[in-house]
């Protein structure tokens, strides 16, 4: 079988755990686009694909002149019902994923060169690993983060986002979204806030992440003064389970 001539100069490998939508971020900044849309172009993706669940990775794999089986989108091979997706071999549904409102940790990005796939989870706000939010808006221009912008950390303003740092979280916030990061990368992480952890070894992420928006719905007391959010919640929940219920 004859490995597709490629359209592009560069063509980079896809990292493991590496955010789908984040690698075409990436390849388009290699090639020295301002925004990813012209590989979106070159793919003959639609308007409707581009940047959203129904796009297909296959069609990337062809830009790029690889195998499709060497690059991992947010579709089980052959599945046509954008509704139920795929995100590092887990099996969620589309409502899962918040691809619309994209947010990164420049941190991470800084460290390890690309956007993580766990980044693409609509319930992850923050970084456990840094203990802060997710940079979503652009302090520079005020605007969303958006798809596409000229590069992983670079703002469709221009503003280089490498050095913005969001605000720190709570223990329990950061301690419940290791625990989601744990579930997508298959590495074990600490339980510093005595959560259900046996409870969630035996979950899938699909239904952790519905855990815990359920359990985030009983949150009768949220301090409307401070940062609230569904992880940030049911992070207080869980924490000194089940003390706090």
């Amino acid at each position: 079988k004859m490995t597709p001539i490629p359209l592009l100069v560069r063509t980079p490998a896809q990292f493991q755990g590496e955010s789908p939508l984040g690698f075409v971020l990436r390849a388009s900044e290699m090639n020295g686009y301002e925004t990813p849309r012209h590989i979106f172009s070159l793919a003959k993706a639609t308007r409707n694909e581009s940047f959203t669940v129904a796009f297909d990775m296959t069609k990337i794999a062809g830009v790029l002149g690889r195998s499709p089986d060497t690059l991992t989108g947010y579709r089980a091979t052959g599945e046509t019902d954008t509704s139920q997706v795929e995100l590092g071999g887990h099996s969620l549904s589309a409502s899962d994923l918040g691809l619309a409102m994209p947010g990164i940790c420049p941190e991470c990005v800084h460290e390890h060169g690309f956007v993580p796939a766990w980044t693409d989870l609509a319930l992850v706000d923050a970084c456990p690993r840094h203990k802060r939010l997710l940079l979503s808006v652009c302090p520079s221009c005020g605007n969303k983060l958006s798809w596409f912008r000229p590069g992983l950390l670079r703002c469709r303003c221009g503003a280089d986002l490498n050095g913005v740092r969001g605000a720190t979280i709570a223990a329990e916030h950061a301690a419940l979204l290791s625990q989601v990061v744990a579930k997508v990368t298959g590495v074990a992480v600490d339980n510093p806030c005595d959560m259900p952890t046996a409870h969630f070894t035996k979950m899938t992420l699909r239904g952790l992440l519905g855990m815990a928006r359920g359990l985030a719905r009983f949150d009768h007391a949220p301090n409307k003064e401070a940062f609230w959010s569904v992880a940030s919640s049911a992070g207080r929940l869980f924490s000194q389970w089940p003390e706090n219920l």
